[in-house]
Order: structure tokens, then C-alpha cells, then sequence
């Protein structure tokens, strides 16, 4: 990858999907713990899950063009 800014923001992007699993409420738990209402429950499954899924496939889609674009750049270079 010729832009490391963009490995970085992509690995970056990939980690922090992660970490926010880390904070994953699960609905079913949250239900007998107290907390006044179920759909603030759901809701904040919901927005960990959809953080999760927007971080990681950007990280991963950056992470893999820029891995295809150097390789076809490679391979071009080996051609000339």
C-alpha cells in the first residue's frame, strides 16, 4: 500500500470494531439486571452491532483494495 494513511485509518477502523464488542450489551442479560426498560436494551445491542459492521467492513474493504492495487502494481512493473 503506497498510502500508509489509509493502512492506518483501515487498521485503526478494524481494532476499533472490535473494541466495541467489548462493550456489548446483550438484551437477554440486560433484562433481569435492573435497567428500567428492555428497548434501551435492544437499542444499545443495536447500535454496538451496526458500529461493529460499519468499522470493520471499512477497515477491511480499505485493507483489501489497497492490498489488490499494490499487487497489480507489482505485477505490472514485472511486465515492463
Amino acid at each position: 500500500m503506497k498510502n500508509n494513511t489509509f493502512a492506518m485509518l483501515a487498521t485503526i477502523s478494524v481494532v476499533f470494531s472490535f473494541a466495541t464488542l467489548i462493550g456489548y450489551i446483550d438484551p437477554q442479560v440486560c433484562a433481569g439486571s435492573g435497567i428500567q426498560s428492555l428497548d434501551v436494551c435492544t437499542l444499545e445491542a443495536n447500535t454496538h452491532l451496526i458500529a461493529f459492521a460499519t468499522f470493520f467492513s471499512f477497515g477491511a474493504v480499505t485493507l483489501l483494495v489497497g492490498f489488490l492495487r499494490s499487487r497489480s502494481s507489482q505485477s505490472d512493473e514485472g511486465k515492463a
